[in-house]
Formats: C-alpha cells, structure tokens, sequence
C-alpha cells in the first residue's frame, strides 16, 4: 500500500501552503512530542539555501520510547485481523490523498522536488499460507506470522512513498513499525504521522523519528552487523544502485537519448535507479551524442520547484551539490572530453548544469568500472531491436531490475513487479506479492489424521 496518483499541484495553491503549520515534532504513541534532550537541526531548502524549518532530533531515550509503545500495540493490533488492518490502510491512503498537496509543497522545499511530479501506488493485499497432502496420513500447513516489533530507516528521494512501502506490508501482516526518517527531507513524512491521527489509527502501531544517518550503504553493512551481533534480526535493505544503459546499433536511437536523459535528470540524478552510465556500441557513437545532447538540452531548465513546469531543481543539499562538482572537476583535471555541462547553474541553491562526460576510463572515479564489474546491481537497461540480444543481455547483466528498450523510473508504472537489488545494492524484494515475505516469519504445521 502506498499513496495514489496526485494531480499537479498548481501555483495558485502555493500561497495557501505557505501558511500552513509545519509539524517539526516526532511521531510516538500516536502523539507529537519533542525529543527528550530538545536538541534541533536545521532543514534547508535547495533552491533558496534558506533555513525551511527547525525540527526535532531523536535520541536514544525517544527510540526506547518508541519501541515500547511497539511492543505494548502489538497484541491488538494482531487481533485485528488481515482485513481489519487493510481498512485503516485504505484509510490511510485516502487521507494521503487529501494532503498531496501539502506533501508535494513540503518535498519542494526540502528535497525539490518539483511540484509537478506525480506520486503513484496501488493497493492489495498478498500475504497466506500453503497447504500440502503430499505426506500420507497427514494434512500439513505453513503459516506466515509477523515478527511483532520492525523498523525502517527511508532515504529522503521519495520521502512519503519511501516510508508507505515499509509501513503497508508491516501492518498488513500484523507488525507494529518504528520509522527513521532523514534528516535531508524529514516534513512531508510528518503529515503522514498526522494522517495516522486523523483515521485514529491505533496508538503505538506506529512511530516516526527524525534523525541522522550514514550512506546507504554504509548504513546497511552497519545495520545487517549489528544484526548478526546480537540475536540474528531478519533485514531487508535497499542500497541504492550506479545503473548502466547499454545501446546497441540496431536500437532506436531517439528513443534510448530521450529515455537515457529523463532516467537521469527527472530527479536531478538523485534516484537510485537512475541511468548514470551509458554504454554505446562504438558504431553509433557520435549519432547518439548528438541525440543525448539534444535530449537533455531540453530538460535543462532549472528553477524553483514551487512553479509549475519546473522539469528539474537543484541537488538535496550542500554536501550532495560539493561531491557532483567534486567528480565534475576531477574529470575536467584530467582532461577527459565534456560534451555538455560540467559546471554549478546559478547564483543561488544547489543547481548543477546536465552534463555529458565522454570515454570515462574504466578506472576513473566518475565511472565506477562497467556494467556488471562492480559491487551494485539495483537496475539496468539496453535498448536493441534483436529480441534474443535483449533476453541474453537481460540475463547475463547483474542486476535485480532490467528494462528492454525503457529505463527507470518505468518501474514506478509497473506496481504489481517486485523490486529490489543484487550484490550490495541490497536483499529482499519490495512491491507484488513478495512485498510481504519479509515482513513474515514461515512455520510449517503437521497435522496427523
């Protein structure tokens, strides 16, 4: 379960938003608190590096807090049953709806995100049992029973979308959840906790903390060791990804340029998915460049997420916008050939120009080696006409998503196909029916007749 398609929010609206009270506080119990020690930070909009808000850290006294009223929600919510649960998720998500334009407005000045963009989900339930009478005398069951007390820790690219994939299958198959929200785009998140209140969703089923963390993955290594440490917890993460385009001679060219530049532009290549790698046969070079640099030419257009048709708004923050120059000045000290781009845009905010880099050595910093000779695998993409070529290389590229002759986000289309990475982009599968097997435990029951 996630949120629903939004229409674009117009400018007229953005007034109105402005107004409106910001939740600064965290989510626990089902009430707004400050943290114990009262301890602050600074969230800062990209686009006018002005401060949008001041809001509340969480400790380790909150998250002990938190786990408690996990612990003390979990039996009733339990109780409640597969279906009683899914109607405080359906809930959920037509309250969510009623607020997209509040979330999208809290997106642009904390993430930019342009307000023009479209949240999309859909909504079901996938979580049984199987049966066997293969063994003589016996009908057997296996049972998928929640873990009791989870918790989650969300990027800040998709802030609300993030934290409804973890927090639809947790309560669907009777789980309570702690989320870790970042610390980058912490606000609309906030207003999901406010929709928690608004469906009176149970007390302590749900908590919401802002806080600080590490790279993704960094965080997960540190994450899937703790784990192991302690008392071997089940964890699922999602490490983010370096996602190459492959284009082979007989593609469509216009389209594998219009789809390479809007993979890697739409979310001012802060997507984990994005299409940052693009590998051309060496007899189509030249007329690709052209058709890329043409493509994203169009989308070069940055401005202020608030204002409808904005295609495009400045990286998160100080530190994300210090480390793209870092790898654009690196390769323009080594005299490697930029065919667009290669500099800051503006005065003011975090904007970077769209660039083209050329022949990037396989052991250049800006590339990472090539397709599958790396440690992440989250997505990937060729485009060819050959359709035994497209299911060879499907096959052999090592990555837990591959689009044919599409690229991400494609998959945002496609709800009912999991997700997830391979090698240290990640473990486990979102979305489909597999949405929910990590949230559960497997039994099997053996009942004699």
């Amino acid at each position: 379960m996630s949120i629903l398609v939004s229409p674009p929010i117009v400018s007229d609206n953005i007034e109105q938003l402005k107004e409106l009270p910001i939740e600064n506080r965290l989510f626990i119990n089902g009430e707004f608190v400050p943290s114990k020690s009262r301890k602050t930070f600074s969230v800062v909009n990209p686009t006018t590096e002005e401060v949008s808000a001041q809001v509340f850290k969480a400790g380790p006294e909150d998250v002990s807090d938190a786990v408690a009223s996990l612990a003390a929600a979990f039996p009733p919510c339990s109780k409640l049953g597969a279906l009683g649960r899914a109607k405080y998720l359906f809930k959920l998500a037509d309250a969510l709806e009623k607020h997209l334009p509040e979330l999208g407005y809290l997106d642009a000045i904390t993430m930019a995100k342009p307000v023009d963009n479209d949240y999309k989900s859909c909504r079901s339930i996938e979580n049984q049992g199987d049966t066997s009478i293969h063994t003589p005398g016996f009908v057997n069951l296996t049972f998928r029973q929640p873990y009791d007390v989870c918790a989650a820790i969300t990027p800040w690219n998709a802030p609300v979308v993030m934290v409804t994939q973890k927090l639809g299958p947790d309560l669907i198959t009777g789980n309570t959840l702690v989320v870790k929200i970042s610390e980058k785009a912490p606000l609309s998140p906030l207003v999901l906790s406010k929709c928690c209140q608004e469906i009176r969703l149970p007390k302590g089923v749900v908590n919401i903390l802002n806080g600080f963390g590490r790279p993704c993955a960094a965080t997960g290594k540190a994450i899937k060791k703790a784990a192991a440490e302690s008392n071997l917890k089940n964890v699922t993460v999602e490490l983010g990804g370096k996602s190459p385009l492959i284009v082979f001679d007989d593609a469509d060219l216009e389209k594998a340029a219009r789809a390479s530049a809007f993979s890697i532009l739409v979310g001012s290549v802060q997507a984990c998915i994005a299409s940052s790698r693009v590998f051309v046969q060496s007899t189509i070079v030249d007329e690709f460049k052209k058709a890329l640099k043409t493509n994203m030419a169009q989308l070069r257009t940055c401005g202020d997420p608030l204002a409808a048709g904005t295609p495009r708004g400045p990286q998160v923050d100080h530190l994300q916008f210090c480390r793209v120059m870092g790898f654009l000045n690196e390769a323009k000290e080594s005299g490697l050939e930029m065919v667009m781009g290669d500099d800051c845009q503006g005065e003011t905010g975090y904007f970077i120009q769209p660039t083209i880099i050329k022949e990037v050595p396989e052991d250049g910093r800006v590339l990472e080696k090539r397709s599958s000779v790396q440690c992440f695998g989250l997505y990937a993409s060729v485009f060819t006409k050959d359709v035994s070529r497209a299911l060879r290389v499907a096959k052999k590229v090592e990555a837990g998503n591959v689009g044919v002759n599409c690229t991400s986000p494609t998959l945002s289309l496609a709800l009912d196909m999991l997700f997830g990475g391979w090698k240290q982009s990640g473990e486990g599968k979102e979305h489909s029916k597999y949405g929910t097997d990590n949230w559960t435990e497997l039994k099997s029951v053996y009942i004699t007749l």
